[in-house]
């Protein structure tokens, strides 16, 4: 099962259950959900131009979090 499957998932099940925890930060399964879901349909509002920066940042980001998961 993909992550993008598992995820809404544990969401669903655990929303303030830590996903992970990274120097002291955490972010639970309802707020990664809602950023893989933010990067994969990106609301309309922002400017295409913003938009494409913004989703850049919050891929990378999330690249990194995929990273500390799977460690």
């Amino acid at each position: 099962m993909l992550l993008s499957e598992r995820l809404p998932r544990a969401a669903g099940l655990y929303p303030e259950a830590p996903a992970f925890l990274h120097q002291g930060c955490v972010m639970s399964y309802s707020e990664l959900d809602q950023l893989v879901t933010f990067i994969l349909d990106p609301p309309i509002t922002i400017a295409k131009s913003l938009q494409k920066e913004v989703v850049k940042v919050l891929q990378i980001k999330l690249l990194n979090v995929a990273g500390m998961i799977n460690d």
